[in-house]
Protein backbone atom coordinates (compact mmCIF):
# COMPACT_ATOMS: atom_id res chain seq x y z
CA UNK A 1 0.00 0.00 0.00
CA UNK A 2 1.52 3.56 -0.85
CA UNK A 3 1.79 6.74 0.36
CA UNK A 4 -1.30 8.36 -1.21
CA UNK A 5 -3.20 5.18 -0.66
CA UNK A 6 -3.28 5.40 3.09
CA UNK A 7 -3.54 9.16 3.51
CA UNK A 8 -6.99 8.12 1.18
CA UNK A 9 -8.11 5.48 4.52
CA UNK A 10 -7.09 7.26 6.96
CA UNK A 11 -9.13 10.45 6.21
CA UNK A 12 -11.96 8.54 5.05
CA UNK A 13 -12.11 7.15 8.33
CA UNK A 14 -12.38 10.87 10.30
CA UNK A 15 -15.71 12.24 10.89
CA UNK A 16 -16.36 15.69 10.27
CA UNK A 17 -16.05 17.96 13.25
CA UNK A 18 -18.96 19.59 14.69
CA UNK A 19 -19.18 23.45 14.59
CA UNK A 20 -19.74 26.27 17.00
CA UNK A 21 -21.58 29.22 16.37
CA UNK A 22 -18.90 31.49 15.60
CA UNK A 23 -17.59 28.79 13.49
CA UNK A 24 -20.65 27.87 11.36
CA UNK A 25 -20.47 31.46 9.72
CA UNK A 26 -16.59 32.21 9.33
CA UNK A 27 -17.29 31.71 5.41
CA UNK A 28 -20.66 33.00 5.42
CA UNK A 29 -23.83 31.26 5.34
CA UNK A 30 -22.34 28.76 3.22
CA UNK A 31 -20.01 27.19 5.34
CA UNK A 32 -19.82 23.74 6.04
CA UNK A 33 -17.82 20.96 8.12
CA UNK A 34 -15.53 19.21 6.21
CA UNK A 35 -13.72 15.90 6.69
CA UNK A 36 -9.90 15.39 5.65
CA UNK A 37 -10.87 13.34 2.24
CA UNK A 38 -12.91 16.96 1.19
CA UNK A 39 -9.27 18.11 1.40
CA UNK A 40 -7.60 15.14 -0.09
CA UNK A 41 -10.11 15.49 -3.05
CA UNK A 42 -9.43 19.01 -3.96
CA UNK A 43 -6.00 18.74 -3.74
CA UNK A 44 -6.01 15.70 -6.40
CA UNK A 45 -7.80 18.06 -8.61
CA UNK A 46 -5.23 20.93 -8.30
CA UNK A 47 -3.24 18.64 -10.05
CA UNK A 48 -5.28 16.63 -12.33
CA UNK A 49 -6.44 19.36 -14.20
CA UNK A 50 -3.67 21.47 -14.04
CA UNK A 51 -4.49 24.58 -12.15
CA UNK A 52 -0.99 24.36 -9.72
CA UNK A 53 0.40 25.78 -12.71
CA UNK A 54 -1.63 28.68 -12.75
CA UNK A 55 0.53 29.98 -9.08
CA UNK A 56 1.06 28.41 -5.98
CA UNK A 57 1.00 30.31 -2.42
CA UNK A 58 2.13 28.85 0.85
CA UNK A 59 0.82 30.55 4.21
CA UNK A 60 2.41 29.31 7.19
CA UNK A 61 0.66 30.65 10.11
CA UNK A 62 2.46 30.88 13.95
CA UNK A 63 0.00 31.17 16.82
CA UNK A 64 2.84 32.08 19.39
CA UNK A 65 3.04 34.69 21.48
CA UNK A 66 4.62 36.54 24.47
CA UNK A 67 1.26 37.83 25.27
CA UNK A 68 -2.53 38.10 24.09
CA UNK A 69 -3.39 41.69 23.19
CA UNK A 70 -7.06 42.28 23.96
CA UNK A 71 -7.41 43.75 20.33
CA UNK A 72 -6.38 40.55 18.86
CA UNK A 73 -8.27 39.14 15.94
CA UNK A 74 -5.81 36.42 14.63
CA UNK A 75 -5.48 32.85 16.32
CA UNK A 76 -2.88 33.04 18.75
CA UNK A 77 -1.17 32.09 21.89
CA UNK A 78 1.02 32.43 24.68
CA UNK A 79 4.00 30.63 23.96
CA UNK A 80 4.43 28.44 27.33
CA UNK A 81 7.82 27.03 26.41
CA UNK A 82 10.25 26.66 23.35
CA UNK A 83 9.02 23.37 23.63
CA UNK A 84 5.60 24.15 22.56
CA UNK A 85 7.05 25.72 19.14
CA UNK A 86 9.34 22.85 18.59
CA UNK A 87 6.32 20.53 18.81
CA UNK A 88 4.36 23.14 16.97
CA UNK A 89 6.77 22.85 14.27
CA UNK A 90 7.02 19.20 14.54
CA UNK A 91 3.43 19.45 13.45
CA UNK A 92 3.91 21.53 10.33
CA UNK A 93 6.25 19.21 8.76
CA UNK A 94 3.40 16.49 9.10
CA UNK A 95 0.54 18.78 7.67
CA UNK A 96 3.33 19.58 4.37
CA UNK A 97 4.05 16.02 4.47
CA UNK A 98 -0.08 15.50 3.83
CA UNK A 99 0.05 18.40 1.23
CA UNK A 100 3.00 16.90 -0.91
CA UNK A 101 1.99 13.43 -0.72
CA UNK A 102 -0.63 14.36 -2.70
CA UNK A 103 0.51 17.25 -4.72
CA UNK A 104 4.61 16.06 -4.87
CA UNK A 105 7.33 17.90 -3.76
CA UNK A 106 9.28 20.34 -5.64
CA UNK A 107 6.95 22.68 -6.74
CA UNK A 108 7.53 26.37 -7.42
CA UNK A 109 6.37 28.89 -4.82
CA UNK A 110 5.47 32.22 -6.05
CA UNK A 111 4.76 33.34 -2.69
CA UNK A 112 5.64 32.32 0.87
CA UNK A 113 4.39 34.63 3.93
CA UNK A 114 4.34 33.66 7.46
CA UNK A 115 2.55 35.12 9.66
CA UNK A 116 1.24 35.23 13.16
CA UNK A 117 0.95 35.52 16.14
CA UNK A 118 3.99 36.50 16.41
CA UNK A 119 6.71 34.82 14.28
CA UNK A 120 9.56 36.36 15.53
CA UNK A 121 9.14 34.78 18.82
CA UNK A 122 11.20 31.70 17.60
CA UNK A 123 14.47 31.76 18.19
CA UNK A 124 17.37 31.56 15.77
CA UNK A 125 17.67 27.63 15.69
CA UNK A 126 13.77 27.41 14.89
CA UNK A 127 13.52 29.57 12.30
CA UNK A 128 16.31 28.35 10.33
CA UNK A 129 14.00 25.10 10.68
CA UNK A 130 11.12 26.27 9.47
CA UNK A 131 13.09 27.40 6.30
CA UNK A 132 14.50 24.07 6.13
CA UNK A 133 11.07 22.48 6.10
CA UNK A 134 9.25 24.51 3.17
CA UNK A 135 12.83 23.92 1.05
CA UNK A 136 11.95 20.09 2.09
CA UNK A 137 8.93 20.87 -0.09
CA UNK A 138 9.01 23.56 -1.78
CA UNK A 139 11.25 25.46 -4.57
CA UNK A 140 11.56 29.15 -3.15
CA UNK A 141 13.57 30.37 -6.32
CA UNK A 142 14.40 34.96 -6.83
CA UNK A 143 11.38 35.19 -7.98
CA UNK A 144 9.33 33.89 -4.87
CA UNK A 145 7.50 36.86 -3.21
CA UNK A 146 8.76 35.95 0.46
CA UNK A 147 7.47 37.73 3.62
CA UNK A 148 7.27 37.41 7.34
CA UNK A 149 5.33 39.88 9.99
CA UNK A 150 7.45 40.60 12.92
CA UNK A 151 6.35 42.56 16.26
CA UNK A 152 8.62 45.43 16.98
CA UNK A 153 9.61 45.26 20.22
CA UNK A 154 10.23 41.58 20.02
CA UNK A 155 13.21 41.71 17.18
CA UNK A 156 16.65 43.25 17.45
CA UNK A 157 19.47 43.75 14.27
CA UNK A 158 20.91 40.50 14.76
CA UNK A 159 17.25 38.66 14.24
CA UNK A 160 16.61 40.59 11.41
CA UNK A 161 19.93 40.02 9.76
CA UNK A 162 19.02 36.20 10.62
CA UNK A 163 15.63 36.32 8.39
CA UNK A 164 17.12 38.32 5.69
CA UNK A 165 20.02 35.77 5.13
CA UNK A 166 16.91 32.79 5.04
CA UNK A 167 15.80 33.89 2.27
CA UNK A 168 12.62 37.17 2.98
CA UNK A 169 12.46 40.04 1.17
CA UNK A 170 9.53 41.78 2.55
CA UNK A 171 9.28 42.69 6.10
CA UNK A 172 5.67 43.37 7.62
CA UNK A 173 5.78 45.02 10.72
CA UNK A 174 2.17 44.40 12.54
CA UNK A 175 0.76 47.55 14.56
CA UNK A 176 -2.17 48.91 15.88
CA UNK A 177 -1.05 52.76 16.26
CA UNK A 178 1.71 54.20 16.19
CA UNK A 179 0.77 56.28 19.81
CA UNK A 180 1.75 55.08 22.99
CA UNK A 181 -0.91 56.59 24.45
CA UNK A 182 -3.76 55.20 23.34
CA UNK A 183 -2.26 51.60 23.08
CA UNK A 184 -1.87 51.09 26.42
CA UNK A 185 -5.50 49.18 26.89
CA UNK A 186 -4.85 46.98 23.98
CA UNK A 187 -1.73 45.39 24.83
CA UNK A 188 1.43 47.28 22.46
CA UNK A 189 3.07 50.18 23.04
CA UNK A 190 5.10 51.23 19.58
CA UNK A 191 6.75 54.71 19.74
CA UNK A 192 8.46 56.34 16.61
CA UNK A 193 11.70 55.95 18.09
CA UNK A 194 11.50 52.23 18.05
CA UNK A 195 9.92 51.98 14.96
CA UNK A 196 12.57 54.03 13.38
CA UNK A 197 14.97 51.84 15.12
CA UNK A 198 13.67 48.94 13.69
CA UNK A 199 13.23 50.43 10.28
CA UNK A 200 16.76 51.66 9.91
CA UNK A 201 18.15 47.87 10.89
CA UNK A 202 15.77 46.69 8.40
CA UNK A 203 17.46 48.73 5.59
CA UNK A 204 20.87 47.81 7.12
CA UNK A 205 19.59 44.15 6.55
CA UNK A 206 18.98 44.87 3.02
CA UNK A 207 15.07 43.89 2.96
CA UNK A 208 13.47 45.08 -0.19
CA UNK A 209 10.35 46.25 0.97
CA UNK A 210 9.75 47.20 4.00
CA UNK A 211 5.68 46.87 4.92
CA UNK A 212 3.52 48.85 7.77
CA UNK A 213 0.15 46.98 8.65
CA UNK A 214 -2.07 49.78 10.42
CA UNK A 215 -4.76 49.11 12.21
CA UNK A 216 -8.21 51.95 12.73
CA UNK A 217 -11.62 51.21 14.64
CA UNK A 218 -9.81 50.33 17.91
CA UNK A 219 -10.98 51.54 21.27
CA UNK A 220 -10.32 55.15 22.25
CA UNK A 221 -9.24 56.15 18.38
CA UNK A 222 -10.35 59.47 16.83
CA UNK A 223 -10.20 60.03 13.23
CA UNK A 224 -7.55 63.30 14.76
CA UNK A 225 -5.65 60.20 16.45
CA UNK A 226 -5.40 57.96 13.34
CA UNK A 227 -4.70 60.47 11.46
CA UNK A 228 -1.48 61.70 13.02
CA UNK A 229 -0.37 58.28 13.46
CA UNK A 230 -1.04 58.29 9.76
CA UNK A 231 1.54 60.81 9.86
CA UNK A 232 4.80 59.22 11.61
CA UNK A 233 4.13 56.42 9.84
CA UNK A 234 4.92 58.11 6.52
CA UNK A 235 7.78 59.89 8.37
CA UNK A 236 9.14 56.67 8.78
CA UNK A 237 9.01 55.61 4.98
CA UNK A 238 7.76 52.13 4.80
CA UNK A 239 7.61 51.17 1.27
CA UNK A 240 4.21 50.15 1.55
CA UNK A 241 1.58 50.84 3.87
CA UNK A 242 -1.59 48.20 4.28
CA UNK A 243 -4.84 49.43 6.30
CA UNK A 244 -7.42 47.20 8.17
CA UNK A 245 -10.33 47.96 10.20
CA UNK A 246 -10.93 46.44 13.60
CA UNK A 247 -14.33 44.46 13.69
CA UNK A 248 -15.21 43.18 17.21
CA UNK A 249 -16.12 39.65 17.24
CA UNK A 250 -15.75 38.82 20.64
CA UNK A 251 -17.66 35.43 19.93
CA UNK A 252 -14.72 33.93 17.94
CA UNK A 253 -12.62 35.84 20.29
CA UNK A 254 -13.64 35.70 24.11
CA UNK A 255 -10.63 38.32 25.27
CA UNK A 256 -12.65 40.99 22.88
CA UNK A 257 -15.19 40.83 25.57
CA UNK A 258 -12.62 42.65 27.55
CA UNK A 259 -12.92 45.70 25.46
CA UNK A 260 -14.76 48.68 26.64
CA UNK A 261 -17.41 48.66 23.39
CA UNK A 262 -18.78 52.13 24.30
CA UNK A 263 -15.24 53.09 23.15
CA UNK A 264 -15.36 51.76 19.93
CA UNK A 265 -15.59 53.85 17.12
CA UNK A 266 -18.90 54.02 15.40
CA UNK A 267 -19.20 53.28 11.58
CA UNK A 268 -19.29 56.80 10.42
CA UNK A 269 -16.48 57.18 12.50
CA UNK A 270 -14.47 54.74 10.63
CA UNK A 271 -15.38 55.76 7.44
CA UNK A 272 -14.26 59.09 8.84
CA UNK A 273 -10.83 57.36 10.03
CA UNK A 274 -9.58 55.45 6.50
CA UNK A 275 -10.53 58.68 4.46
CA UNK A 276 -7.97 60.80 6.71
CA UNK A 277 -5.63 58.00 6.40
CA UNK A 278 -5.86 57.56 2.81
CA UNK A 279 -5.76 61.68 2.31
CA UNK A 280 -2.70 61.79 4.05
CA UNK A 281 -0.73 58.98 3.04
CA UNK A 282 -1.48 60.24 -0.55
CA UNK A 283 -0.11 63.74 0.38
CA UNK A 284 2.78 62.26 1.71
CA UNK A 285 3.63 61.11 -2.01
CA UNK A 286 1.73 56.97 -1.61
CA UNK A 287 -0.28 55.89 -4.40
CA UNK A 288 -3.47 54.03 -3.41
CA UNK A 289 -3.42 50.63 -4.45
CA UNK A 290 -6.79 48.53 -4.90
CA UNK A 291 -8.79 49.05 -2.19
CA UNK A 292 -6.95 49.37 0.92
CA UNK A 293 -2.87 49.08 0.00
CA UNK A 294 -0.45 52.21 -0.48
CA UNK A 295 2.76 52.06 -1.80
CA UNK A 296 5.84 54.47 -3.13
CA UNK A 297 5.49 55.43 -6.59
CA UNK A 298 9.14 53.48 -7.48
CA UNK A 299 7.75 50.47 -5.55
CA UNK A 300 6.46 47.03 -7.39
CA UNK A 301 3.07 47.02 -6.54
CA UNK A 302 2.55 50.62 -7.67
CA UNK A 303 4.07 49.81 -11.35
CA UNK A 304 2.31 46.22 -11.44
CA UNK A 305 -1.06 48.72 -11.23
CA UNK A 306 -0.09 50.90 -13.41
CA UNK A 307 0.60 48.08 -16.37
CA UNK A 308 -2.23 46.42 -15.49
CA UNK A 309 -0.56 43.39 -13.75
CA UNK A 310 -1.51 43.52 -10.71
CA UNK A 311 -2.83 40.22 -9.14
CA UNK A 312 -4.24 39.44 -5.76
CA UNK A 313 -5.31 36.36 -3.44
CA UNK A 314 -5.63 36.02 0.55
CA UNK A 315 -2.61 37.38 1.24
CA UNK A 316 -3.02 40.98 -0.40
CA UNK A 317 -1.66 42.42 -3.53
CA UNK A 318 0.89 40.96 -5.79
CA UNK A 319 2.86 40.92 -8.74
CA UNK A 320 3.56 37.13 -9.17
CA UNK A 321 1.09 34.91 -10.35
CA UNK A 322 -0.25 32.98 -7.00
CA UNK A 323 -3.49 32.02 -7.36
CA UNK A 324 -3.64 29.21 -5.09
CA UNK A 325 -3.35 29.66 -1.55
CA UNK A 326 -1.86 26.59 1.12
CA UNK A 327 -2.17 27.24 4.49
CA UNK A 328 -0.13 25.20 7.16
CA UNK A 329 -0.93 25.64 10.72
CA UNK A 330 -3.50 26.43 13.49
CA UNK A 331 -6.56 28.31 11.69
CA UNK A 332 -4.66 28.66 8.32
CA UNK A 333 -7.07 29.04 5.09
CA UNK A 334 -6.36 27.19 1.92
CA UNK A 335 -7.87 28.31 -1.20
CA UNK A 336 -8.08 25.76 -3.94
CA UNK A 337 -10.29 25.57 -7.56
CA UNK A 338 -12.90 23.94 -5.58
CA UNK A 339 -12.35 24.77 -2.49
CA UNK A 340 -11.73 27.15 0.35
CA UNK A 341 -11.28 25.59 4.09
CA UNK A 342 -9.75 26.71 7.26
CA UNK A 343 -8.07 24.50 9.55
CA UNK A 344 -9.00 23.96 12.88
CA UNK A 345 -8.01 26.21 15.63
CA UNK A 346 -7.65 24.56 18.69
CA UNK A 347 -4.24 23.17 19.25
CA UNK A 348 -4.57 19.72 20.89
CA UNK A 349 -7.45 19.27 18.22
CA UNK A 350 -4.64 20.30 15.56
CA UNK A 351 -2.22 18.27 16.69
CA UNK A 352 -4.56 15.18 17.32
CA UNK A 353 -5.35 15.01 13.56
CA UNK A 354 -2.08 15.46 12.93
CA UNK A 355 -0.44 12.50 15.15
CA UNK A 356 -3.40 9.93 13.81
CA UNK A 357 -2.20 10.74 10.24
CA UNK A 358 -5.47 12.99 8.91
CA UNK A 359 -5.65 16.49 7.85
CA UNK A 360 -6.51 18.89 10.31
CA UNK A 361 -9.61 20.48 8.15
CA UNK A 362 -12.03 22.13 10.20
CA UNK A 363 -14.73 24.21 7.96
CA UNK A 364 -14.95 25.62 4.37
CA UNK A 365 -17.20 25.92 1.30
CA UNK A 366 -17.18 23.12 -1.69
CA UNK A 367 -16.61 25.82 -4.44
CA UNK A 368 -18.59 24.87 -7.80
CA UNK A 369 -17.19 25.93 -11.52
CA UNK A 370 -19.98 28.83 -11.16
CA UNK A 371 -18.24 30.12 -7.55
CA UNK A 372 -15.05 29.84 -8.63
CA UNK A 373 -15.19 32.23 -11.87
CA UNK A 374 -17.99 34.52 -9.37
CA UNK A 375 -14.21 34.73 -6.78
CA UNK A 376 -12.34 35.59 -9.83
CA UNK A 377 -14.66 38.59 -11.59
CA UNK A 378 -14.67 39.40 -6.96
CA UNK A 379 -10.92 39.47 -7.22
CA UNK A 380 -10.69 41.56 -10.27
CA UNK A 381 -13.34 43.88 -8.83
CA UNK A 382 -10.91 44.70 -6.17
CA UNK A 383 -7.68 44.93 -8.29
CA UNK A 384 -8.71 46.50 -10.90
CA UNK A 385 -12.40 48.03 -9.40
CA UNK A 386 -14.10 46.99 -12.24
CA UNK A 387 -15.19 43.83 -13.44
CA UNK A 388 -17.54 42.42 -16.46
CA UNK A 389 -21.12 41.79 -14.95
CA UNK A 390 -21.74 38.61 -16.72
CA UNK A 391 -19.13 37.11 -14.00
CA UNK A 392 -21.61 37.27 -11.62
CA UNK A 393 -24.92 34.61 -11.68
CA UNK A 394 -25.42 33.65 -8.52
CA UNK A 395 -28.63 35.45 -6.85
CA UNK A 396 -27.20 36.25 -3.92
CA UNK A 397 -23.76 37.98 -5.35
CA UNK A 398 -26.25 39.55 -7.41
CA UNK A 399 -28.19 40.55 -4.12
CA UNK A 400 -25.04 41.86 -2.74
CA UNK A 401 -24.50 44.01 -5.49
CA UNK A 402 -27.91 45.72 -5.75
CA UNK A 403 -27.19 46.52 -1.78
CA UNK A 404 -23.75 48.08 -2.87
CA UNK A 405 -25.18 49.75 -5.84
CA UNK A 406 -28.10 51.20 -3.32
CA UNK A 407 -25.56 52.75 -0.99
CA UNK A 408 -23.41 54.21 -4.17
CA UNK A 409 -20.70 51.90 -3.83
CA UNK A 410 -20.25 50.79 -6.91
CA UNK A 411 -22.64 51.34 -10.22
CA UNK A 412 -23.35 48.96 -12.95
CA UNK A 413 -22.81 50.34 -16.98
CA UNK A 414 -22.34 48.94 -20.14
CA UNK A 415 -21.99 45.55 -19.30
CA UNK A 416 -19.11 46.29 -16.40
CA UNK A 417 -19.38 46.83 -12.28
CA UNK A 418 -17.19 49.30 -10.92
CA UNK A 419 -16.43 50.61 -7.29
CA UNK A 420 -17.43 54.57 -6.96
CA UNK A 421 -15.06 56.86 -5.25
CA UNK A 422 -17.47 56.56 -2.74
CA UNK A 423 -17.18 52.79 -2.59
CA UNK A 424 -13.30 52.82 -2.48
CA UNK A 425 -13.44 54.40 0.98
CA UNK A 426 -16.37 52.48 2.49
CA UNK A 427 -15.92 49.00 1.24
CA UNK A 428 -13.35 47.56 3.83
CA UNK A 429 -15.43 49.45 6.45
CA UNK A 430 -19.05 47.27 5.43
CA UNK A 431 -17.73 44.38 3.30
CA UNK A 432 -18.05 41.58 6.38
CA UNK A 433 -21.93 42.80 6.78
CA UNK A 434 -23.45 43.71 3.29
CA UNK A 435 -21.43 40.51 1.72
CA UNK A 436 -21.68 37.95 4.53
CA UNK A 437 -23.48 35.38 1.89
CA UNK A 438 -19.80 35.48 -0.11
CA UNK A 439 -17.48 36.14 2.95
CA UNK A 440 -15.46 33.10 1.14
CA UNK A 441 -14.88 35.71 -1.51
CA UNK A 442 -12.61 37.52 1.03
CA UNK A 443 -13.02 41.12 -1.09
CA UNK A 444 -11.99 43.51 1.79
Amino acid sequence: MNDDTKVTHSSAALPAVSLDSAESSYFGERTQSLTPSDFSDALDKLTLTGAIAEGLALNIHLPFCSVRCVSCDRIALVAGSGADIDDYLAGLEEELNQITRRIGQGNVLAQLHVGGGTPNLLTAAQLAKLMALVERHFIVTEHTETSIEIIPDRTSRTQLELIRGLGFRQLIVELRQIDPLAQQGLGRSHSPELLQDVIGNARAAAFETITMELMYGLSGQTPTSVKESVSLAADLAPDRVVTRPFVRRADEFTHQKALDVEALPTLAEKMAMFVGMSDGLERAGYVWIGINAYAKPSDRLSRAQEEGLLRRNRLGYCVEPARWLLGVGLGAVTELPTLVSRNRVALDSWHGALSAGHHPINLGVPLSRRDSAERDALNKLAVELRAPLDGFSNPLTKEVLARMEGAGYVVGSEGLIEITPLGRLNIQQVWDEIASAVRWAHVA
